[in-house]
């Protein structure tokens, strides 16, 4: 996406705008997933997914225009098309496995993960309630015996 906007665009093209304001909202919109997932928030996990696909049709559109308009991307029309390969195959690797995930709430993630964080505090609780005298004193000098 960028580089798109950097090899093609003019800077007043509305269309370079838009694709400098959808790159942190990509940011934001990938910590929403990881969010749903790991909190199992069933209705942002699927407007995630909806994104996704909307993210998968402006690569195609991205795709058959780099090819549609042969004058325009002369020079990085390979480059173009390798990146928007490998853009559209993450992506749509990442709806597979959002899918799982979705298809996998309430089925004891977010327990087994609650879990294992308490036990972490648990255990950095014990070991900060356990004075300096159940470990050996550090020595802050090399000494000679």
């Amino acid at each position: 996406m960028k580089q798109f906007a950097i090899l093609i665009l003019t800077p007043n093209d509305p269309e370079y705008i838009v694709t400098w304001i959808m790159f942190p909202l990509l940011l934001l919109w990938l910590v929403m997933g990881l969010v749903s997932a790991r909190y199992e928030w069933a209705p942002s996990m699927a407007a995630f997914l909806i994104g996704l696909i909307g993210g998968t049709a402006y690569f195609i559109f991205k795709l058959v225009r780099i090819w549609t308009q042969k004058d325009t991307y002369k020079l990085v029309q390979k480059s173009l098309t390798v990146f928007s390969v490998l853009s559209l195959f993450m992506i749509v690797l990442t709806i597979v496995y959002g899918s799982i995930i979705w298809h996998n709430f309430n089925k004891g993630l977010r327990s087994t993960l609650d879990t294992r964080r308490k036990e972490r505090k648990a255990e950095q609780h014990a070991m900060s309630q356990t004075g300096s005298a159940d470990r050996p004193p550090i020595a802050h000098r090399l000494t000679i015996d």
